[in-house]
């Protein structure tokens, strides 16, 4: 299945990764290099404080949530969304392009 995703984005196509998928491919899979991203872990449900970056006045909201910890593959990639709690602080959304230039990818971990 995740080669039929990387192969359709890769050709043009958008893409929302969302948490539960996340986890379920290794670090050195087609589908996680593709995400520029993967998952590490989360603790039980805390207050988290997330901040976002996508208009020119940052804006930040606190809910309880799974506070999931990720790693990012490289650096070419926007980070509009962080993450801080008790468990520390992570990557919550970025995007980037994939493949020819034409695919798209959003993650929200």
């Amino acid at each position: 299945m995740s080669a039929l995703i990387t192969t359709y984005v890769a050709h043009g196509g958008s893409w929302l990764a969302l948490h539960s998928g996340m986890s379920n491919y290794p670090i050195d899979s087609g589908y996680s290099q593709m995400l520029k991203g993967y998952f590490i872990q989360h603790p039980e449900p805390l207050p988290v404080t997330y901040k976002c970056d996508l208009t020119d006045s940052p804006s930040q909201f606190v809910i309880q949530d799974e506070h999931y910890q990720v790693g990012l593959v490289d650096d070419y990639t926007h980070i509009f969304l962080r993450s801080f709690s008790d468990a520390g602080e992570s990557v919550a959304g970025w995007r980037h392009f994939y493949g020819s230039g034409n695919g798209r990818l959003c993650a929200r971990p």
